[in-house]
């Protein structure tokens, strides 16, 4: 396969997951950087559609991911993150998984706080992952399952100016 022909095919494939699961059309304006490592079982697709860039994170079959990890890889990545797009459009979703995972440790509680629960909306599975970026710092990192560590894979800068 030639590598406009795999592009082709990936930025199809972004394309086609991207609205199924998150319910957003992203028409993909370029496809910056592909099957970047984030794990030993993950990986980031990074993507331009309009005037915006686009991360989009998955994990193989089998492998789960939680908000926390994508969190965490995309601090790896040298990324900042604009908005983490929840799946199914529902903007609950990480407040609700944040509430069933405090009830199964305090299944006695009938009452809590918003601040009660961001901890354990860290823990709502959250694979594949679509995130809008803010920034770039310059490189984009990935990770080396070997050594364990980040090293730099690319370099790319962009900083999104916020307009009031």
């Amino acid at each position: 396969m030639k590598v406009s022909e795999y592009n082709l095919m990936r930025r199809r494939e972004c394309e086609e997951l991207v609205p199924s699961i998150f319910h957003v059309y992203l028409p993909i304006s370029e496809l910056l950087f592909d099957d970047i490592e984030t794990g030993p079982h993950s990986y980031a697709v990074l993507f331009k559609s309009g005037y915006d860039t686009y991360a989009l994170l998955m994990t193989e079959e089998g492998y789960t991911q939680t908000l926390a990890d994508v969190r965490r890889i995309v601090k790896g990545m040298g990324l900042e993150a604009q908005r983490y797009f929840p799946p199914g459009a529902d903007p609950q979703y990480f407040y609700e998984e944040g509430v069933k995972h405090f009830l199964d440790v305090y299944p006695g509680r009938k009452q809590w706080k918003k601040e009660d629960i961001r901890f354990y909306q860290s823990l709502a599975t959250y694979s594949p992952a679509l995130v809008r970026l803010s920034s770039i710092n310059g490189e984009v990192r990935r990770f080396n399952s070997n050594s364990s560590a980040w090293q730099k894979a690319f370099d790319y800068s962009f900083r999104k100016i916020p307009v009031a």
